[in-house]
């Protein structure tokens, strides 16, 4: 019998940039690492694999003349700033907003937190979308003299946060967490970042809460935004 023969990739036109989206291989997306792969990272209880878990369980292709099943990708976040990372990198994705109560548990480290919270989200997102789904899910914590800053509730918070961490160096924990709506398939994961803050007088501090930006803001500020001022490096 005379095989057919492949389709020919559609040429991207000149100065049109080719959408990305979740291309799942052949076997499939890998179970969680265990064994030799995983390793341990400081301050948490559990392990993370030793290489990129988002690289390795869904490579990024191309979706022009790509015939590989691809499933749906949905944002369990209504952060504008999360949104911005992902059209930006070119993936088509879906939103649904988590509903998670957000509060530290007692003896909890910032590191168990942050992978926690993230894993909620998406689990929370998970239950009610289709199967086969990818739900991918991010919670962010700022710690200093291991003190986790979450979102302030009101402006004196957020003013009394910006006071604490300026002129300081501190830690910002992004926790991550990608599955397969319906399977056990999962890849969670934190990463950290370090961050100087110029010294901040009260004043501004309150002008600054003032203007609503830290009010839904770990830490209360945001470095994309006008808190971005604050940041030496």
């Amino acid at each position: 019998m005379r095989a057919k023969a492949r389709a020919k990739p559609r040429a991207v036109p000149a100065g049109r940039k080719a959408k990305r989206s979740f291309a799942v291989p052949a076997g499939g997306l890998r179970p969680p690492i265990t064994g030799q792969n995983r390793r341990p990272i400081p301050g948490d209880d559990a392990a993370l694999p030793a290489d990129n878990p988002l690289a390795l369980a869904l490579p990024m292709r191309e979706t022009v003349g790509v015939s590989d099943f691809r499933r749906r990708l949905i944002l369990a976040s209504s952060s504008p700033r999360r949104q911005t990372l992902l059209r930006e990198a070119g993936f088509e994705f879906e939103l649904a907003a988590p509903e998670v109560d957000e509060e530290s548990r007692p003896g909890e480290k910032p590191e168990a937190q942050a992978r926690r919270l993230a894993l909620t989200k998406a689990h929370c997102v998970a239950e009610r979308t289709r199967r086969d789904a990818c739900v991918l899910a991010a919670d962010t914590l700022v710690v200093l003299d291991g003190c986790v800053f979450g979102k302030p509730r009101n402006e004196a918070e957020a003013a009394q946060m910006l006071l604490r961490l300026a002129g300081r160096c501190h830690r910002v924990l992004t926790g991550y967490a990608l599955l397969v709506a319906g399977t056990d398939l999962c890849e969670v994961g934190v990463e950290e970042s370090r961050v100087k803050m110029r010294p901040v007088g009260p004043e501004e501090a309150q002008a600054y809460a003032a203007s609503g930006e830290p009010l839904d803001k770990a830490g209360a500020y945001a470095v994309q935004g006008e808190g971005g001022r604050f940041v030496e490096s």
